[in-house]
Formats: structure tokens, C-alpha cells, sequence
């Protein structure tokens, strides 16, 4: 059986690892899900200093492309996240 996401966080930061390969810390991992900031650039932020020890290792285009996934998973009405059912 398959991994089965808790909140949209957790089905967010599973895509990230899963799909493209940005794995955070587990101890990173929980506290974002535990308590996930509520600001979209706050969450981009948070995820790539776990993920890269600093907010201002991506480049523009990658920065870009992450906000776009964290948009959907946790901030569109109509996103993958509403849709999902799960809660934030």
C-alpha cells in the first residue's frame, strides 16, 4: 500500500521528494506539516533552506516553478489541494 498523505503539506512535500527528488530532513518534514506557514512565499522559503540551507540558492526559474507546486497543493480554490479533500 501506498504512502497516504495527512494534510495537504504532507501530500506536498511527498510530491517533492517523490517526484522531483527535494527530500527534506524528516525533522524538517514534521515541523513543516505540524505547522505549516500560512504565507506562500513563507513556505517556499521554508522549504528551500531545509532543503538547501539557504532561500537564495535557487535561481529564478526554479524559485518560480516551486511557488507555481506550492500554489497549488496549498493556496488555489480550485487546486490540487481542494481537490485532494485533505486538510491544510
Amino acid at each position: 500500500m501506498g504512502y497516504r498523505p495527512i494534510s495537504r503539506m504532507d501530500a506536498l512535500l511527498e510530491e517533492l521528494c517523490t517526484r522531483h527528488g527535494w527530500c527534506l530532513r524528516e525533522d524538517d518534514r514534521d515541523a513543516l506539516v505540524a505547522d505549516p506557514p500560512r504565507e506562500r512565499e513563507a513556505v517556499v522559503d521554508s522549504i528551500v533552506r531545509a532543503e538547501f540551507g539557504d532561500s537564495a540558492a535557487l535561481d529564478k526559474d526554479t524559485r518560480a516553478w516551486l511557488t507555481a507546486v506550492v500554489e497549488d497543493w496549498l493556496f488555489h480554490p480550485h487546486g490540487r489541494g481542494a481537490r485532494s479533500g485533505l486538510s491544510r
